[in-house]
């Protein structure tokens, strides 16, 4: 398999440190004329969303079965926080502290789903990964100590090195 992307691409990064905490060996292209990151399967298979991609490899690693509660947090990732994000970066948050408030209420477990890292625990972290500069998140503890037993894995330094 091979990840093209742009350095330090936050989709693309979502694709790495899943790969990394799965122990999928993946080629990885830099280039900084990639629109978006597109991951290639073989010549016939290309996927150019990062949450697809995502869920892609946790399926060879063995998470197959469908669950509701994943897709939920992918589809919430892609259309509540995302655009929050984004509006944060234009200066124009709509419902951000709503938002982080419904992630520090879900994540008072190790994980979002069950007792083990899913696919959702690797794509929600990487959308929080642009508020991490600033103090938007202190407020919120759980979500904190979710956040941070993420940020501070040997998995996410090894593909932050790796990006940098």
């Amino acid at each position: 398999m091979k990840l093209i992307t742009r350095s330090n691409d936050l989709s693309g990064l979502k694709i790495l440190l899943a790969a990394e905490y799965l122990n999928i060996s993946i080629e990885l292209e830099i280039t900084p004329s990639a629109e978006k990151p597109v991951l290639i399967i073989n010549e016939d298979c290309r996927l150019f969303s990062s949450n697809s991609a995502v869920w892609y490899l946790f399926c060879l690693n063995g998470q197959k079965k469908v669950n509701p509660s994943q897709d939920k947090w992918m589809d919430w990732e892609s259309t509540i926080l995302q655009p929050e994000v984004q509006a944060l970066t234009n200066k124009q948050p709509h419902q951000l502290i709503t938002v982080l408030e419904h992630l520090d209420k879900s994540t008072r477990n190790k994980f979002l789903i069950g007792n083990s890292l899913s696919a959702a625990d690797v794509i929600v972290f990487s959308s929080l990964l642009e508020l991490s500069n600033g103090k938007l998140m202190d407020s919120y503890s759980t979500l904190l100590k979710w956040f941070y037993q993420m940020y501070t894995s040997d998995q996410f330094k090894q593909i932050a090195f790796a990006q940098s």
